[in-house]
């Protein structure tokens, strides 16, 4: 019937024509799905562990239930540089109840599943790192010091166009 069922066990995919594109997929719990490259399936149930390597994701041309979903991205951690990856899309990606939510199997600085329309992606948390908060500090800094300068009546034409230049900005990034 082209239904693919893991039980007890790990499932490894290394072709994408590994399992049939057109049938069902389930990773029932205690099992585990590892794929090597992107995969193709008619719909998706995954109470079990998913793995992806970097740049892998799963397409799905029905419903997906991610409920309980364990998802490893265990060897993406040295790769992200993306605010956002889908790692599953389908028709309806959906959850059973709040307390059903997909988790990493272990944490990844910085990021997060979320399900976005009909895709489960991990998407970089907002204001999460060093660098943003002390370039968002830096930014309303120098936009408080610009409006400061132009309401400074006693800057003469000459000093305000330097202050303006180039040169001036590049010295106050550094």
């Amino acid at each position: 019937n082209g239904e693919t069922r893991v039980k007890d066990g790990t499932l490894a995919v290394y072709h994408r024509n590994g399992i049939p594109s057109s049938g069902a997929l389930t990773v029932e719990h205690g099992s585990k799905l590892r794929a090597y490259t992107n995969l193709a399936v008619g719909s998706m149930t995954l109470p079990g562990t998913l793995q992806l390597d970097p740049g892998t994701s799963i397409t799905s041309s029905g419903a997906v239930d991610v409920s309980d979903a364990t998802i490893n991205l265990s060897t993406w951690t040295n790769t992200l540089t993306q605010t956002k990856y889908t790692l599953i899309t389908g028709t309806a990606v959906t959850v059973a109840s709040a307390t059903n939510q997909p988790t990493l199997s272990s944490p990844i600085t910085n990021y997060s599943l979320a399900i976005d329309g009909n895709s489960l992606v991990l998407q970089k948390d907002s204001g999460s790192t060093a660098y943003d908060a002390t370039f968002s500090s830096w930014a309303s800094n120098a936009g408080q010091s610009s409006l400061a300068m132009t309401n400074d009546a006693d800057r003469s034409e000459e000093h305000t166009s330097e202050l303006q230049s180039r040169q001036y900005l590049v010295c106050r990034l550094l």
